[in-house]
């Protein structure tokens, strides 16, 4: 038997990082028993949110206790199982001491797993500049990964530049989510947006001014395609995105028929609205790459250079199509996506189930199924 132990940590209050976190989870369970770090710092809405169920539940008082719970299976297998365990969904940047500090004491945690047996697998990651000291502490964490899978080409790139090993390419998780459901295409002429303040986590006015400008030329332009048809629907995925949703809603609510969502959506809400608009305005990329399975089609409004996690992760797809830059004067582009919506929806559809097959093509990898 193959014992899977999750790594459950990530931003609770980020939707996103729930859809992706139970995709995943969603797909181990294909493969082995899962066991998911419940421990007290993670909410009970957040475990609840991932349909983690009460036998596939480690209750322990922290970190420290899922470690040996994780060591304790390794020594009682019985002949033939295998421990793997599995973390990494999300991104990694910059990097202060402690951070530092926390990769160098996983390094020697993974020494001890190794030893005993337990394979240890990070996907799911997109990599951004790292100081320094973090990609030598990374490069040291890497070679003890038994897989290493980051999520675009462009941290792939910084990976191998940064000595890292045992790294590769797997897409995002969240192409793996609501696999089983209907795809189809929406006809409402109304248009979500959903936006955050910052390519990282500092707010730069620059960034603010260029993405609320090219905002409102793209609403211009598909208003004069629409008319008097279109509405607007104003939303966010991310706590901290409320703030910025509600300075949005002001800009715009003058100009517009427009609806303001004051509550941030949660994963049991996302396909209720995505099945209200045709199109998504984002910057946050799982509401570019939630949205279409639910009949909307996507537009990234990014700064193509700096926001390399979307722009990477939508090009390595052949997505580069719905990508509007803030800098850039690309009515034409923008004319083009209205016009062709259809034709890029069923582009995405195929595209997802490609995506699908390479993540089912390295578990197997990982699993040795193949």
């Amino acid at each position: 038997m193959n014992h899977i132990f999750y790594q459950t940590k990530t931003k609770f209050t980020n939707t996103g990082d729930a859809l992706i976190n139970k995709a995943l989870i969603e797909a181990l369970r294909h493969y082995g028993r899962l066991h998911a770090n419940c421990s007290s710092d993670i909410p009970d809405f957040f475990i609840n949110e991932l349909g983690i169920s009460k036998d596939e539940k480690i209750i322990t008082p922290n970190e420290i206790f899922f470690v040996k719970s994780v060591l304790k299976c390794s020594r009682a297998t019985k002949k033939g199982d295998k421990i793997y365990i599995f973390s990494g969904l999300g991104d990694s940047y910059g990097g202060n001491i402690n951070q530092v500090i926390r990769n160098i004491m996983a390094a020697l945690l993974f020494v001890v797993f190794r030893f005993n047996g337990v394979k240890i697998i990070r996907i799911g990651r997109s990599v951004g500049p790292l100081t320094k000291p973090m990609q030598l502490s990374e490069k040291i964490r890497s070679y003890f990964l038994s897989y290493n899978y980051v999520r675009d080409s462009k941290s792939l790139q910084r990976c191998q530049k940064y000595g890292m090993k045992n790294v590769q390419y797997c897409p995002d998780m969240s192409w793996l989510y609501d696999m089983r459901g209907t795809r189809s295409i929406n006809s409402t002429n109304a248009i979500m947006v959903n936006l955050r303040n910052s390519i990282f986590d500092d707010i730069e006015k620059d960034f603010v001014d260029a993405t609320l400008t090219k905002l409102d030329i793209v609403l211009e332009i598909f208003s004069s395609v629409l008319g008097n048809k279109m509405s607007i629907i104003v939303v966010y995925q991310i706590e901290e995105d409320a703030a910025f949703s509600r300075t949005v809603y002001a800009r715009l609510k003058s100009k517009y028929n427009v609806q303001y969502i004051d509550h941030q959506l949660k994963l049991d809400e996302i396909e209720k609205y995505y099945r209200m608009v045709d199109y998504h305005i984002s910057n946050r990329m799982h509401s570019l790459l939630a949205g279409y399975k639910y009949g909307s089609l996507p537009i990234a409004l990014i700064d193509e250079n700096k926001h390399t996690k979307i722009s990477a992760t939508l090009k390595d797809c052949g997505l580069e199509d719905i990508i509007v830059d803030i800098h850039n004067n690309d009515k034409m582009k923008i004319k083009y996506i209205i016009s062709h919506r259809d034709l890029m929806m069923n582009i995405l559809f195929e595209c997802e189930k490609d995506m699908q097959k390479q993540i089912c093509n390295t578990f197997h990898t990982i699993f040795g199924l193949r």
